[in-house]
């Protein structure tokens, strides 16, 4: 796993030379770097389009899970989740960025 993977909403690396592009994915790996969360991975999906934009995602090793940590299309106090409280995506095979927003999640 590289420490950074870009993607577009299709799963495959990030077509930068479509100018018609407004939705771009990528992930961090952070199982190399000590921390308190142990072995982890961030998402980020940053959707400039005014479209509902569906991004799949990545697999996870066997009994890791997805965590919505922020979506700045919530309301305030639902945007951004405290830690401890980020909210299990299940089915976590995909999810629905809304239009100009920005999407982190983590995988643990």
């Amino acid at each position: 796993m590289p420490d950074i993977a870009w993607s577009g909403t299709d799963a495959h690396p990030s077509p930068w030379d479509d100018p018609e592009v407004r939705t771009v994915c990528y992930q961090l790996d952070g199982g190399e770097e000590a921390s308190d969360l142990g072995d982890y991975r961030l998402y980020f999906i940053l959707n400039a389009d005014w479209r509902l934009q569906s991004a799949p995602l990545p697999q996870l090793a066997e009994g890791k899970h997805w965590y919505r940590v922020v979506d700045t299309s919530l309301e305030a106090g639902l945007d951004f989740a405290a830690p401890g409280k980020e909210l299990l995506l299940d089915p976590a095979e995909r999810y629905l960025a809304n239009p100009r927003s920005s999407v982190v999640l983590i995988g643990r």
